[in-house]
Protein backbone atom coordinates (compact mmCIF):
# COMPACT_ATOMS: atom_id res chain seq x y z
CA UNK A 1 0.00 0.00 0.00
CA UNK A 2 2.76 2.46 0.92
CA UNK A 3 4.91 1.77 -2.15
CA UNK A 4 2.48 0.61 -4.80
CA UNK A 5 -0.70 2.48 -3.85
CA UNK A 6 -2.54 -0.84 -3.89
CA UNK A 7 -4.89 -1.52 -1.00
CA UNK A 8 -5.07 -5.29 -0.43
CA UNK A 9 -8.40 -7.05 -0.11
CA UNK A 10 -9.38 -8.34 3.30
CA UNK A 11 -8.05 -11.82 3.84
CA UNK A 12 -8.75 -12.58 7.49
CA UNK A 13 -5.66 -14.23 8.95
CA UNK A 14 -4.19 -15.14 5.58
CA UNK A 15 -1.05 -13.50 4.26
CA UNK A 16 -1.35 -11.97 0.79
CA UNK A 17 2.08 -13.16 -0.40
CA UNK A 18 3.03 -16.21 1.68
CA UNK A 19 1.20 -19.53 1.80
CA UNK A 20 0.32 -21.37 3.94
CA UNK A 21 0.14 -18.57 6.47
CA UNK A 22 -3.19 -18.49 8.29
CA UNK A 23 -5.41 -19.92 10.98
CA UNK A 24 -6.69 -23.47 10.50
CA UNK A 25 -9.36 -25.37 12.42
CA UNK A 26 -8.36 -28.45 14.37
CA UNK A 27 -10.73 -30.88 16.06
CA UNK A 28 -10.60 -28.86 19.30
CA UNK A 29 -9.94 -25.27 18.25
CA UNK A 30 -7.72 -23.27 15.94
CA UNK A 31 -4.01 -22.93 15.27
CA UNK A 32 -1.98 -20.66 13.06
CA UNK A 33 0.61 -22.08 10.69
CA UNK A 34 3.13 -19.85 8.93
CA UNK A 35 5.44 -21.29 6.30
CA UNK A 36 7.73 -18.53 5.13
CA UNK A 37 9.74 -20.64 2.68
CA UNK A 38 9.74 -23.84 0.67
CA UNK A 39 11.78 -25.77 3.26
CA UNK A 40 9.23 -25.02 5.98
CA UNK A 41 6.42 -26.05 3.63
CA UNK A 42 8.18 -29.37 2.94
CA UNK A 43 8.61 -30.01 6.67
CA UNK A 44 4.94 -29.14 7.25
CA UNK A 45 3.79 -31.60 4.61
CA UNK A 46 6.15 -34.35 5.81
CA UNK A 47 4.94 -33.87 9.40
CA UNK A 48 1.32 -34.18 8.33
CA UNK A 49 1.89 -37.30 6.22
CA UNK A 50 1.54 -35.47 2.90
CA UNK A 51 5.03 -35.94 1.36
CA UNK A 52 3.68 -35.71 -2.19
CA UNK A 53 2.57 -32.08 -1.84
CA UNK A 54 5.92 -30.25 -1.87
CA UNK A 55 6.96 -31.99 -5.11
CA UNK A 56 3.60 -31.41 -6.83
CA UNK A 57 4.10 -28.65 -9.47
CA UNK A 58 1.02 -26.86 -8.05
CA UNK A 59 2.75 -26.44 -4.68
CA UNK A 60 6.50 -26.70 -5.37
CA UNK A 61 7.15 -22.97 -4.78
CA UNK A 62 5.48 -20.15 -2.92
CA UNK A 63 4.49 -18.63 -6.27
CA UNK A 64 2.83 -21.89 -7.32
CA UNK A 65 1.13 -22.18 -3.93
CA UNK A 66 -0.25 -18.64 -4.28
CA UNK A 67 -1.80 -19.60 -7.63
CA UNK A 68 -3.37 -22.67 -6.03
CA UNK A 69 -4.23 -21.21 -2.60
CA UNK A 70 -7.78 -22.59 -2.33
CA UNK A 71 -6.84 -26.17 -3.22
CA UNK A 72 -3.77 -26.18 -0.96
CA UNK A 73 -5.60 -24.75 2.04
CA UNK A 74 -8.48 -27.18 1.50
CA UNK A 75 -6.12 -30.17 1.47
CA UNK A 76 -4.35 -28.99 4.62
CA UNK A 77 -7.64 -28.30 6.36
CA UNK A 78 -8.90 -31.81 5.57
CA UNK A 79 -5.95 -33.27 7.49
CA UNK A 80 -5.78 -30.71 10.31
CA UNK A 81 -9.48 -30.89 11.26
CA UNK A 82 -8.96 -34.52 12.28
CA UNK A 83 -6.19 -33.65 14.73
CA UNK A 84 -6.08 -31.92 18.11
CA UNK A 85 -4.32 -28.56 18.54
CA UNK A 86 -1.63 -29.92 20.84
CA UNK A 87 -0.91 -32.84 18.53
CA UNK A 88 -0.42 -30.53 15.54
CA UNK A 89 1.72 -28.06 17.47
CA UNK A 90 3.90 -30.82 18.92
CA UNK A 91 4.50 -32.26 15.43
CA UNK A 92 5.23 -28.92 13.82
CA UNK A 93 7.48 -27.66 16.60
CA UNK A 94 9.60 -30.80 16.21
CA UNK A 95 9.86 -30.03 12.49
CA UNK A 96 10.71 -26.34 13.06
CA UNK A 97 7.53 -25.15 11.34
CA UNK A 98 6.26 -21.87 12.82
CA UNK A 99 2.87 -22.39 14.43
CA UNK A 100 0.92 -21.61 17.53
CA UNK A 101 -2.43 -22.08 19.20
CA UNK A 102 -5.25 -19.61 18.96
CA UNK A 103 -6.38 -19.78 22.53
CA UNK A 104 -9.78 -19.32 24.05
CA UNK A 105 -9.85 -16.94 27.02
CA UNK A 106 -9.81 -19.80 29.55
CA UNK A 107 -6.77 -21.23 27.73
CA UNK A 108 -5.07 -17.83 27.83
CA UNK A 109 -5.44 -17.53 31.59
CA UNK A 110 -4.31 -21.15 32.12
CA UNK A 111 -1.11 -20.58 30.12
CA UNK A 112 1.99 -20.94 32.35
CA UNK A 113 3.55 -17.75 30.94
CA UNK A 114 0.40 -15.73 31.61
CA UNK A 115 0.25 -17.15 35.15
CA UNK A 116 3.96 -16.40 35.77
CA UNK A 117 3.47 -12.79 34.65
CA UNK A 118 0.55 -12.45 37.09
CA UNK A 119 -1.72 -11.23 34.32
CA UNK A 120 -4.92 -11.87 36.26
CA UNK A 121 -5.60 -9.64 39.27
CA UNK A 122 -8.29 -10.29 41.87
CA UNK A 123 -9.68 -7.39 43.88
CA UNK A 124 -12.21 -7.57 46.70
CA UNK A 125 -15.07 -5.08 46.75
CA UNK A 126 -16.60 -3.67 49.92
CA UNK A 127 -19.58 -6.05 49.52
CA UNK A 128 -17.15 -9.00 49.62
CA UNK A 129 -17.36 -9.83 45.91
CA UNK A 130 -14.10 -10.84 44.25
CA UNK A 131 -13.65 -9.01 40.97
CA UNK A 132 -11.20 -10.54 38.49
CA UNK A 133 -9.53 -8.19 36.05
CA UNK A 134 -6.50 -8.00 33.78
CA UNK A 135 -3.23 -6.58 35.07
CA UNK A 136 -1.33 -3.73 33.48
CA UNK A 137 0.73 -5.54 30.81
CA UNK A 138 4.08 -3.80 31.31
CA UNK A 139 6.12 -4.98 34.29
CA UNK A 140 8.07 -1.94 35.44
CA UNK A 141 10.68 -2.56 38.15
CA UNK A 142 11.03 1.09 39.17
CA UNK A 143 7.36 1.96 39.24
CA UNK A 144 5.22 -1.18 39.16
CA UNK A 145 1.49 -0.84 38.64
CA UNK A 146 -0.64 -0.94 41.76
CA UNK A 147 -4.24 -2.02 42.07
CA UNK A 148 -5.91 0.10 44.74
CA UNK A 149 -9.59 -0.47 44.25
CA UNK A 150 -11.95 -2.74 42.34
CA UNK A 151 -14.60 -1.44 39.97
CA UNK A 152 -17.53 -0.14 42.03
CA UNK A 153 -20.95 -1.73 42.22
CA UNK A 154 -23.55 -0.17 39.92
CA UNK A 155 -24.20 3.33 41.20
CA UNK A 156 -21.49 3.03 43.83
CA UNK A 157 -19.76 6.26 42.79
CA UNK A 158 -22.78 8.23 41.58
CA UNK A 159 -22.64 10.90 44.27
CA UNK A 160 -18.88 11.35 43.91
CA UNK A 161 -19.16 11.67 40.13
CA UNK A 162 -22.00 14.17 40.35
CA UNK A 163 -20.09 16.27 42.87
CA UNK A 164 -16.66 16.13 41.23
CA UNK A 165 -17.54 16.09 37.54
CA UNK A 166 -20.88 17.91 37.47
CA UNK A 167 -20.20 20.29 40.38
CA UNK A 168 -23.55 19.43 42.00
CA UNK A 169 -23.95 20.01 45.70
CA UNK A 170 -25.67 17.58 48.09
CA UNK A 171 -29.00 19.46 47.87
CA UNK A 172 -29.18 19.12 44.08
CA UNK A 173 -28.16 15.46 44.31
CA UNK A 174 -30.92 14.83 46.89
CA UNK A 175 -33.47 16.43 44.54
CA UNK A 176 -32.34 14.12 41.74
CA UNK A 177 -32.62 11.14 44.11
CA UNK A 178 -36.15 12.17 45.31
CA UNK A 179 -37.28 12.52 41.69
CA UNK A 180 -35.88 9.05 40.86
CA UNK A 181 -33.42 10.50 38.37
CA UNK A 182 -30.63 8.65 40.17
Amino acid sequence: CLNGDVVPNRMGNSHPNVIPYRAFASSDGHIIITCGNDAQFKRLCDSLGMPEMPIDPKYVSNEARLSNRAALESRLQTVLIKMRKKEIIDLLELADVPCGPINTLPEVFADPHVIARETKVELQRSDGAIIKTVAFPAKLSGSPATYRSPPPILGGNTEEVLQDWMSLDKCKINVLRRNNVI
